[in-house]
This record gives C-alpha cells, sequence and structure tokens, in this order.
C-alpha cells in the first residue's frame, strides 16, 4: 500500500487476496506442465522475401506453453497464433506442435483459470507469409484491423457478423468499445466502424487461427 500499487486500507487488502488467490489458481495448473523445460529453438528462414529470425522460447514436453493473469484479447491470440506457426514450420525433433495458453477469466459469476489449445498446422508457411505480407502494409499506412473488432466479426454466426463487430466497436453500458482508442480516432475518422472490404478481408486472418483452436477446459 505504501508503494502506490495497492489501495489504501481494506480495498487494498481485497485486491491483495484476490491476486494471491488468483496467482495460486494459475500456478496449480502450471506446475505439472512446467516440469522439464526445454532450450530455445532458433528461428532464421526465408518466407518469400522475408526473412524470420529470433528464437522460440516456452517450450516443454507437453508442448509450447504460455500464460498471462488476464484475459486472452484479440491482439494476444493473434501473437499466440504467430509464434505457434514458427513452431510448426521449424518442427523440432521430438517437440509436440501443439500450444497452450493458461489465463484468468473474471465473469459474473466469479472467475476461472481458462485453458486454450491450439492444434498442430500442417502447412504453416502461406499462413506466415500473409501475416507478414499484412505486416509490410501496416508499416506504409494504417490498416483497417482491429483486434478485438475483428475477432468479433470472426468467430459471429453468418449473418451476424456486422451487428457483432459493431457492438464490440463502439462498446456499452460501463465499458469502452475499441472505438475508444485515440489512435484508430486519428486514423479512422467518425465513430462508425469503418467496413470494408478490406476490414472483412482482415478480419479474416483469424479464420485459421479459430480452426486450429480448442478451450480445452475451465477450472474454477
Amino acid at each position: 500500500e505504501g508503494s502506490g500499487r495497492l489501495p489504501q486500507a481494506g480495498f487494498g487488502r481485497v485486491e491483495l487476496r484476490e491476486s494471491e488467490t488468483e496467482a495460486e489458481a494459475i500456478s496449480g495448473q502450471l506446475r505439472p506442465l512446467l516440469t522439464t523445460p526445454r532450450e530455445p529453438v532458433e528461428i532464421d528462414r526465408r518466407i518469400g522475401s522475408f526473412r524470420l529470425s529470433g528464437w522460440l522460447h516456452d517450450l516443454y514436453p507437453q508442448g509450447r506453453i504460455t500464460w498471462r493473469p488476464g484475459r486472452l484479447k484479440g491482439a494476444d491470440l493473434m501473437g499466440w497464433w504467430l509464434v505457434h506457426l514458427c513452431l510448426n514450420l521449424l518442427r523440432p525433433s521430438d517437440q509436440p506442435l501443439t500450444s497452450q495458453h493458461l489465463c484468468w477469466e473474471r465473469h459474473q459469476g466469479g472467475a476461472t483459470v481458462r485453458q486454450y489449445l491450439l492444434q498442430p498446422v500442417d502447412d504453416p508457411e502461406p499462413l506466415l507469409a500473409r501475416l507478414l505480407d499484412g505486416y509490410w502494409q501496416g508499416l506504409s499506412r494504417p490498416l483497417p484491423f482491429f483486434p478485438e473488432t475483428s475477432l468479433a466479426w470472426a468467430e459471429a454466426k453468418p449473418g451476424t457478423e456486422a451487428d457483432r463487430a459493431r457492438s464490440v466497436w463502439a462498446g456499452g453500458f460501463q465499458w469502452e468499445g475499441e472505438a475508444s482508442d485515440p489512435a484508430y480516432g486519428y486514423f479512422f475518422s467518425g465513430h462508425a466502424l469503418p467496413i470494408s472490404e478490406e476490414f472483412v478481408d482482415l478480419s479474416a486472418l483469424f479464420g485459421p487461427l479459430l480452426d486450429h483452436l480448442e478451450d480445452a477446459h475451465a477450472a474454477a
């Protein structure tokens, strides 16, 4: 409390207990997964006109394992998917080609540790090439790709995409939509969601991800 990281008095103690409960719940499920860490694997591959280089971390006998205390958002999903594609591109010897992610999600009934699983990808290179191409375009102009709104479009049932995306974009009572991001307001004028052919095409980047994604389980 003295450092200013927690609210004062009882409010701070309540928040600290909630954080401790969250940490204990996640760590209890993580321990059996993190018993035998493996060495990072170097990435150095050419994909079209791009050179992909770096290191692949968080490798374990059960697959690639990651975690975070908060909800897995659209941008987090896309970043996780990108590394998963790299894992499946390299195919390290004796390494499972799955990725698991554990997170703590709050909801009206309380909170749960939720575990997500990405299944192996047979041909990751074209999917990586598409993402790299989008990255390259985004260096020269703003693209109408809004992680939360685009994910909502991709997840929606046929015929409901626009309504679902507009809801996430605009927000609602006591929660701000993605349109509140000042960067989007600067590059995309007005409050209406800029639905265009390019927006729909970029939202489709979530399609292969969702095809390989499983909600493994949720435990209280």
